[in-house]
């Protein structure tokens, strides 16, 4: 059977959205981890934003004109963050994830990195990742629940704002290396110490990143978010804090999954606290 890769259009929007769904579903239900796309619905609607997304460069291999397997790479910043990947469950170990995988690191190859996240438990992804040149650079703990806690009183806790902007990017690069803020602060928060910004979240969840120079910054700014939301916080927290983790777990927080932050290129242990998302 013979399959051809060419860049995703908005007419594969459906066609993508069930392989990915179906991908998903499969590999989650093997190992008795609930699935990240609640529906077929909400694997559209992540496949639109995905295809429509002028950062986001996306690849679909098709077999006899059906598509089967699909690949995104987000290039809005130098470090480039792979994710998602998927291949549907009658096509996999063929080549074709690898193949995908190849044509995005060719794309790619003028980036000072390659990042991606990884379910821990997808022993076929991992070996496909080592293989490509990704190394692991952090064990994540998917966390979720809400939190006990009642946010401190002697960190001031406010919004972003676009004036505070040289401010986060600063201490971004401080903690990672590298610039991450982006161009609207809809849903920033920070915490404010000593009239200085030491720690700064863009949507406390699997979608977005939080960061800060210390544990008791995070933990402020965390109970803060928490305390504006009425339901369950979901975020990654990189095991090498083992401190925050046990905080979390002891906040009533459980762990849900098991992922991999991997890396092909250049990467800067953080100076500090760094909860990165999904991407990286």
């Amino acid at each position: 059977m013979m399959i051809s890769v060419r860049q995703a259009t908005e007419a594969d929007i459906d066609a993508c959205a069930q392989a990915m769904y179906i991908a998903f579903l499969t590999i989650d239900k093997r190992h008795h981890f609930s699935s990240y796309f609640t529906d077929l619905d909400h694997a559209r609607m992540a496949t639109q934003n995905l295809i429509t997304n002028d950062n986001i460069y996306g690849l679909v291999a098709e077999a006899d004109g059906r598509v089967v397997a699909l690949a995104f790479m987000n290039e809005k910043r130098p470090i480039r963050a792979v994710g998602p990947v998927s291949v549907h469950p009658d096509f996999q170990n063929r080549g074709i994830g690898r193949k995908l995988m190849d044509m995005l690191l060719d794309r790619a190859n003028d980036a000072p990195s390659v990042r991606l996240t990884q379910d821990a438990f997808n022993t076929g992804s991992l070996a496909l990742y080592t293989s490509l040149g990704f190394n692991t650079v952090e064990y994540l703990a998917l966390i979720q629940g809400k939190f006990k806690s009642q946010a401190p009183s002697d960190l001031k806790f406010r919004p972003v704002f676009k004036t505070d902007f040289d401010k986060c990017i600063a201490l971004c690069q401080k903690v990672v290396g590298f610039d991450r803020v982006p161009g609207n602060p809809i849903d920033m928060y920070c915490v404010i110490h000593n009239d200085r910004i030491t720690a700064y979240t863009v949507d406390l969840s699997t979608d977005g990143y939080t960061l800060g120079e210390t544990e008791a910054d995070i933990q402020a700014l965390i109970l803060n978010i928490a305390a504006k939301t009425s339901g369950e916080l979901a975020f990654l927290v990189p095991t090498s804090y083992p401190n925050l983790l046990r905080w979390c777990l002891s906040e009533g927080m459980r762990i849900t999954k098991p992922l991999n932050l991997m890396v092909k290129g250049e990467y800067q242990t953080p100076r500090g606290i760094y909860l990165p998302n999904l991407l990286y």
